[in-house]
């Protein structure tokens, strides 16, 4: 996997048979799939190799002397009596069809700054579209309506295949296409709490690194991207701790603490496995405190509103909805 976001240049594959590994690109290969439902076809067409053009997504207005032909894998959108095809590189994209399996053409569009560095966008695909492909239930206005975009391009070809009477196989939805995990977390909070109260010369609890249970909620959204093995992740967290402290003040010796946390962590995660099967998984994360406590001193009494931060990082393990997480994080600084 090179990033499947973008159309691959080239790839590894083996034989079951065979232990020798080969490497095959659009010269020697005609066409591949892969298991989770993408498909690629090689074919030469004109796309940019000007890097800069590729980055932000603009091109000349005169336009050819950006372009060059080049044999290269055009992914597969939707394949019916019109197929759809793209080729994408960074934010450089641009669509390709064919009508009953005939020549692969673009479909031209022209995104570039002018003299005056204005963004101009020159649309006339719309036209194209609508002459190539010709249906009674596809009016000039939807023509004109259509973006330069997978959702929108996708969604015109198959009213056309339906409407010339065929049928849709559409690649695209198995392969761009976020999706979200929800987790309910139990476990254990093992930590230490430290307060610098500047009333007292020395304020030290003394019982040390405690541990107390957790629970939580987890919201997992994995993107598009990399055969989708990233994804965000956000939660709330709830703990409490709860220990004593040594004060060297002759009015007040000692002191109970008690504090309650409710965490936010947000942060990536990067999986190592499919998305629903066998997996290890790292994240980092920024955890926001949103809890309170209250610091109870012999002969006087303190209630302290606490917020923090804190970064961490964290390695686990998931087979399915059931798994094992282990983070460590920064230490939270409070005020009292």
């Amino acid at each position: 996997d090179l990033g499947w976001n973008d159309n691959p240049a080239e790839f590894e594959y083996k034989f079951v048979a065979e232990e020798k590994i080969y490497v095959g690109d659009a010269k020697n290969i005609k066409e591949f799939g892969l298991n989770m439902g993408h498909k690629f076809i090689s074919q030469y067409v004109y796309v940019t190799k000007d890097e800069s053009k590729q980055t932000k997504e603009v091109s000349s207005e005169s336009g050819k002397k950006f372009f060059q032909e080049e044999k290269v894998f055009l992914r597969t959108l939707v394949e019916g009596k019109a197929n759809l095809y793209i080729y994408k590189l960074g934010l450089y994209k641009k669509f390709f069809y064919s009508v009953d399996q005939g020549k692969i053409t673009s479909i031209e569009y022209k995104l570039y700054i002018d003299e005056y560095l204005d963004r101009v966008e020159v649309t006339g695909y719309n036209k194209q579209v609508f002459e190539a492909f010709p249906c009674e239930d596809l009016t000039m206005n939807d023509a004109l309506s259509l973006k330069y975009k997978i959702k929108s391009m996708v969604s015109y070809v198959k009213r056309y295949n339906t409407c010339q009477g065929g049928s849709n196989k559409v690649y695209q939805n198995n392969f761009n296409q976020a999706a979200f995990n929800f987790y309910l977390q139990v476990g254990r909070n093992i930590g230490k709490l430290k307060f610098d109260d500047t009333n007292f010369t020395n304020f030290d609890i003394n019982e040390g690194y405690r541990s107390s249970p957790k629970f939580g909620v987890e919201l997992e959204a994995f993107l598009p991207y990399l055969n989708n093995t990233l994804a965000l992740f956000t939660g709330v967290n709830l703990y409490s701790y709860s220990a004593s402290a040594i004060i060297e003040h002759p009015n007040v010796p000692s002191a109970e603490i008690s504090y309650t946390a409710l965490e936010v962590p947000v942060g990536v995660r990067y999986h190592l496995g499919k998305r629903q099967g066998n997996r290890v998984f790292f994240d980092a994360f920024n955890s926001f405190d949103l809890g309170g406590g209250i610091v109870d001193y012999v002969n006087s009494k303190s209630i302290v509103v606490l917020r923090s931060t804190g970064i961490g990082l964290g390695i686990g393990y998931r087979y399915k909805s059931i798994g094992v997480y282990l983070r460590g994080m920064t230490r939270y600084h409070f005020k009292l």
